[in-house]
Order: C-alpha cells, then sequence, then structure tokens
C-alpha cells in the first residue's frame, strides 16, 4: 500500500527531473560554446546569443519529438523561477561589483537615461504601436495594453555589448553608461509595467488615479531605496562589531608573524561570513518584494551598499569567496536564463502570428530608443564641461546597445498570465525582439566598436592622461598598470577596493589590481604609451567600470 502511494509522486515528479536535467546539459553546453566561441575571437557572437540559439534548437528536437505536455511544461519559462531564484543573484552581482565611487560620480546622467529615458522610450513605444493598430497596420490592441507592453519591452539587457565592451577595452565612460543604465532601467521598466498594468487589469483611469500612479511610482523607488540601505547598513554593523570584525586581514592581509589571535584566526569565520552575506543579499530582495515594492531595486542598492560598508570588514578569504560566488552564480543565471528563453519558445503553442506586429515594434523600439538617448545626452551634455561631453559616435553606441533580454521576457509572461489575449502577443513579440537584438544587435557591436573608435586605445593619450590625473587628485584614480585588459576590467571590486583602501591609508595600494594584466600583456607597449604612467582611467572596479569623471553632479 505505501508503494502504491509513492508511486503517483515519483510519476510526477519524473518530468520535472527530466526538465531540470535538460536544462542543465544545455547550459553546460552553451558555456563550452560561449568559451569557444571568446578563445577563437569570433566577434559575431557572444555567449548569449549562443545560448539563445541553442536553447532555440533544444525545444525544436523536443517539439519534433512529441515530448508530453507535462515535460513541456515543466522545461518552460517560469517566472517564479526567474524572480525569486535567478534575478536576485544577477543584480546583486550586478549593484556588488559596480564601481560605486564611479556611480555616484555619474549618477545624474545614469538616472536621467533610466528614469526619463525608459519613462519616454515606453510612452513611444505604447502610442506607436497602438497608432499603427488603430490605422490597420498590425494586430489591435487598446492604448493600456500597448503601454503595458512599451512598458516592459522598454527594460535593456546588454549583456552580450557588456561583454564585448570588456573584451575590446572599450572607453569607460561608455562602459559605465551602458551598465549602469541597464542596472537601473530594469527597475524602472519593471515598476512602470507594474503600475500601468494595474489599470489594465481594471482600474479606474482618470487625473486622480494618474497622479496617484505617480506617487506610487516614487514611493516604490523610495521605498525599496530605504530597504536596500538599510538591510546593508545592518549587515555593515554586524560586520564591523567585535565578534566578527576581519577588516585588517581584508584590507593588507595577514601580519606574518603577528600574535594577535583576532588577525590570525579570521580568516577561518569566512564560511560564516560568506554566508551571511548571502542572507543580506537575498533578504533586501525578499523583504522589499513583501513590503510591495521592487525588490530589484532594493538589492540593487543593498549591493553597492555592502561594496562599500561590508567588504571592508572581510576577511581576505571571505572577500574573494564572495566575489566569486555571485560573479560566477550571476554569469551562470544570466545565461540560464537566455537558454530558458530558447528551449521554451518551440514547446508553447502560439495562436498569435503576429509578423506585422513585431515588424513594427522592432521599428517602434529604435524610434524609442533614439528618443531617449538624444534628449537625454542633449541635458547631460549641457550640464557638463566640454571636454566631458557625450560624443555622437557614444550616443550611436548608447542607442545600438539596447538589446531586450531576460527582464523583458519574464515580465512578457507574467503578463501572458495575466492579459490573456493581449499578454500572448506581448510575449511572443517579446521574444521575437529579445532573438532579433541579442542577435543581430549584440552580434555587430565588436564591429561598430571599432568602427566607431571607441576603444580605450583609440582616445588620445593626452585626453586619458588628464583624465586620469584628474582621477588622481580626486583621490580615487585607478591603480592598476596599463597593461591591465581584459581580465581587470572583467574584475575589478575586490581588488580594487583592496587597493584603493590601502592606498589611501597605507600607500601600498597599487599591489592587487594588477592581477588583472595576464592575457594582454603583450599589448603593454602600446598601451603604456597610451597611458602614460596614470594607467587605466578606471576607477576601483577595474578597467571600464570606473571611467567617468566630472566636475559636476552629471558625472
Amino acid at each position: 500500500m505505501a508503494n502504491d502511494g509513492l508511486e503517483p509522486q515519483a510519476e510526477a515528479a519524473a518530468p520535472t527531473s527530466v526538465a531540470i536535467t535538460i536544462q542543465l546539459l544545455v547550459l553546460a553546453v552553451a558555456f563550452v560554446i560561449g568559451r569557444a566561441l571568446e578563445k577563437i575571437r569570433f566577434q559575431w557572437m557572444g555567449e548569449a546569443g549562443a545560448a539563445l540559439l541553442l536553447g532555440l534548437v533544444v525545444g525544436l528536437i523536443l517539439k519534433a519529438a512529441g515530448v508530453g505536455a507535462r515535460l513541456a511544461a515543466a522545461v518552460a519559462f517560469k517566472g517564479g523561477i526567474f524572480f525569486y531564484i535567478l534575478l536576485p543573484t544577477i543584480m546583486f552581482d550586478a549593484g556588488y561589483s559596480l564601481d560605486t565611487r564611479m556611480f555616484i560620480k555619474n549618477v545624474g546622467s545614469l538616472c536621467l537615461y533610466a528614469f526619463v529615458g525608459t519613462t519616454i522610450s515606453c510612452f513611444v513605444v505604447g502610442l506607436m504601436m497602438w497608432s499603427f493598430g488603430m490605422w490597420g497596420w498590425c494586430h489591435s490592441m487598446p492604448l493600456l495594453a500597448n503601454l503595458t507592453f512599451g512598458a516592459l519591452i522598454s527594460a535593456t539587457d546588454p549583456v552580450t555589448v557588456l561583454a564585448v565592451f570588456q573584451r575590446l577595452d572599450a572607453h569607460p565612460d561608455l562602459y559605465m553608461n551602458v551598465f549602469g543604465e541597464s542596472v537601473l532601467n530594469d527597475a524602472v521598466g519593471m515598476v512602470l509595467y507594474n503600475v500601468i498594468a494595474s489599470f489594465l487589469d481594471g482600474k479606474d483611469v482618470n487625473a486622480g488615479s494618474v497622479f496617484a500612479g505617480i506617487g506610487i511610482f516614487v514611493a516604490i523607488f523610495l521605498g525599496s531605496t530605504a530597504i536596500g540601505i538599510a538591510i546593508g547598513l545592518l549587515a555593515a554593523f554586524i560586520f564591523r562589531s567585535r565578534y566578527f570584525y576581519s577588516g585588517p586581514i581584508a584590507i593588507h592581509g595577514p601580519d606574518p608573524g603577528s600574535t594577535d589571535p583576532t588577525e590570525v584566526t579570521s580568516g577561518s569565520n569566512s564560511t560564516f561570513e560568506v554566508g551571511l552575506a548571502v542572507v543580506f543579499a537575498y533578504s533586501s530582495y525578499l523583504v522589499a518584494d513583501a513590503a510591495r515594492c521592487s525588490g530589484i531595486v532594493a538589492v540593487v542598492v543593498n549591493g553597492m551598499v555592502m561594496n562599500m560598508y561590508v567588504r571592508p570588514n572581510l576577511s581576505m578569504e571571505a572577500a574573494h569567496k564572495i566575489e566569486t560566488l555571485f560573479k560566477t552564480l550571476g554569469g551562470l543565471f544570466e545565461l540560464f536564463v537566455f537558454c530558458y528563453i530558447g528551449t521554451t519558445m518551440f514547446l508553447q503553442d502560439e495562436e498569435f502570428k503576429i509578423v506585422g506586429y513585431t515588424a513594427l515594434s522592432l521599428a517602434a523600439l529604435a524610434v524609442s530608443r533614439a528618443a531617449n538617448i538624444l534628449p537625454c545626452t542633449a541635458i547631460v551634455n549641457l550640464l557638463r564641461p566640454v571636454e566631458r561631453h557625450v560624443s555622437v559616435a557614444q550616443q550611436f553606441m548608447l542607442w545600438w546597445s539596447g538589446l531586450r533580454g531576460a527582464m523583458a521576457f519574464a515580465l512578457s509572461v507574467e503578463a501572458d498570465e495575466r492579459f490573456g489575449e493581449y499578454g500572448k502577443v506581448m510575449k511572443t513579440c517579446t521574444f521575437y525582439l529579445v532573438f532579433i537584438t541579442v542577435l543581430f544587435n549584440g552580434g555587430t557591436s565588436a564591429y561598430m566598436l571599432k568602427r566607431l573608435r571607441l576603444r580605450a586605445e583609440d582616445t588620445p593619450a593626452l585626453i586619458l592622461h588628464l583624465h586620469d590625473n584628474l582621477a588622481h587628485m580626486h583621490g580615487f584614480g585607478s591603480q592598476d598598470t596599463a597593461g591591465q585588459g581584459k581580465k581587470g576590467r572583467s574584475e575589478g571590486s575586490t581588488r580594487g577596493q583592496s587597493a584603493r583602501t590601502t592606498a589611501n591609508g597605507t600607500g601600498k595600494g597599487r599591489g592587487k589590481v594588477e592581477e588583472g594584466e595576464g592575457e594582454d600583456e603583450e599589448e603593454a607597449p602600446d598601451q603604456q604609451l597610451l597611458l602614460g604612467a596614470g594607467g587605466s582611467s578606471g576607477g576601483s572596479g577595474g578597467g571600464a567600470k570606473g571611467g567617468s569623471l566630472s566636475k559636476d553632479g552629471m558625472g
């Protein structure tokens, strides 16, 4: 009898086990293909594009094999897994690895692109698609449905472009603008989506409700930011307390021959430190979500606060483990999402063949991106000194880098479950937009970067020299040498923070960041001639993440 009771449970669990195995195998193959493409320096496709195509092939095979409905459902993309497992890790890694000081220096321009620009993009897409539908050019949906689509599709995910920027040593200001905007506008897009979707759910639309929606939007951001800061500071207080403090090792390393038991043994607490840091990272997301705020905003802010105030109080071993853990999981989860998206597509029953809607939405995306970048950049340039203006070439690259990815697709899956026919149109169209932008825009980004001469080596040596001197005058310039290359850009968190702290405190700050050299050593003579003794214009985060400096709040 007992066995009879267990058999149905085992039978029900079988599709889930098979689905997880399939997804893990796809992820492993995608990871290997991505590494191989990087090794052979194939510039026309990145890891994300390879994962998306591989997922499509696997989904097509499963579809042709006639897998059962239960297995298809188990393999398909699930919003819950994305929002509560994958997304918090990806976003915490983005906040924790961000060069916080340079982000703060650029916060004005980044917020302008993310808040004002994303809102402009949302309404441009929504109004254009509503107009096209009214004119009979494509599938017609109500204005609110089109605005909801505009909100979810306005979230950018330039993971492929950023990988290219790191590999080709892109101009640091360009990297910071693309990366910083993408971190913020995911949160803006999600909050906009939730606010507009509440009207589509049946909430009355009038002047009062519109102003109430704006108030909710602002309140959500302020509340989420407060939660992220509070939990980050609580973590810093706990790690700073005398029971957990490991700062001497985190900053300088243990003093040889030291008999101080705290200094000698604090490294043995690294497992506890890592575990506690993970708890604080995830709790910021979950607390904000439970409070009906934005978990994305909270976890990004929490990552930035922990980067500034928790990292210096960690043992060196724990600091390295935390950075490695979140960098590894963040990268794998990001890749997994694209595998997930690709595998899902052919396993879903498409009831709407919306070629016209998709083609016109692609045009709307291009127009909305320009409506975002051009006026916001004009304001930024108006408030910056001439030598810090965002060039026309950088503006074009910002426009070109507006790929759509994980966040847009996850919101479209949620819309599919929530809005019936309208949601089905949004999800199907979003998949095609993700597919096109990741493969086309992402695949051509290396060519565009070289063609527009936006690599650091294309910048006149005098400008970079003055830029680095300005950074040094402000006390947070680069500590790395000119030959840091690609690896230094992609890694820079713990080593940069440790070196900066040491430089400010003891004058020993050059050491650790130079570990980022490695594979680009053959380029050192040219770069040394270009950059001079001042090194890269990046900040503590390593290279491109820290390149933007200014005399004012617009960065």
